[in-house]
């Protein structure tokens, strides 16, 4: 009788522990993604962070970085940007539902004399889109959204200035549909 306890003592954690959910599993929540289009306009290289993982809605919170440069004549003048997004994320599985809101920042830079001027935007962004989340790591996310302008300043020569919602950088619309595409890498 002491012998068939001890060996349930030592054999039923053993089969119990084997009966844990496999939604237990330590998920992939790191995304490393290039940007087409999207946030900022152009492209970007991104970084989304899964949190809330097997709740009913997940969250994510993105963050890119692009630097574009442009000719305007015989100069280059070039574009920082930061975009910013909270996410919630519907279903279950691959294929999710994604809401969310974003804000990017911009930094236009023309350094050249003899102003040097610089010019800063920033922008709202509701956004809804689908997302692709493959257990190899595979990740692919379709936005739809719309540039909402927001709060512009500028420097031109020893001028300053403000705008409150007026026209976006090179798009004479304070508000603007646009859409984006993300291809990616996820990892733990």
């Amino acid at each position: 009788m002491k012998n068939t306890l001890l060996l349930l003592i030592l054999i039923v954690p053993i089969l119990v522990s084997g009966q844990i959910k496999s939604d237990s599993i330590i998920q992939r929540r790191n995304t490393l993604y290039i940007e087409a289009l999207g946030q900022t306009g152009w492209y970007s290289l991104g970084f989304d962070r899964l949190f809330r993982l097997n709740k009913k809605v997940e969250n994510s919170f993105s963050v890119g970085f692009a630097a574009v440069p442009y000719r305007t004549g015989p100069q280059t003048a070039r574009i920082l940007s930061l975009p910013l997004s909270y996410n919630f994320i519907f279903g279950h599985k691959n294929h999710h539902l994604e809401l969310g809101a974003g804000l990017t920042l911009q930094k236009e830079i023309f350094p050249y004399p003899p102003n040097n001027d610089v010019f800063y935007y920033s922008y709202f962004l509701p956004r809804i889109g689908y997302r692709l989340q493959l257990p190899n790591g595979f990740f692919f996310r379709g936005t739809f959204m719309t540039f909402i302008n927001l709060i512009n300043h500028g420097y031109t020569g020893k001028n300053e200035q403000y705008y409150y919602f007026s026209n976006m950088n090179y798009i004479a619309y304070q508000v603007f549909p646009w859409i984006g595409i993300n291809i990616g890498y996820t990892f733990k």
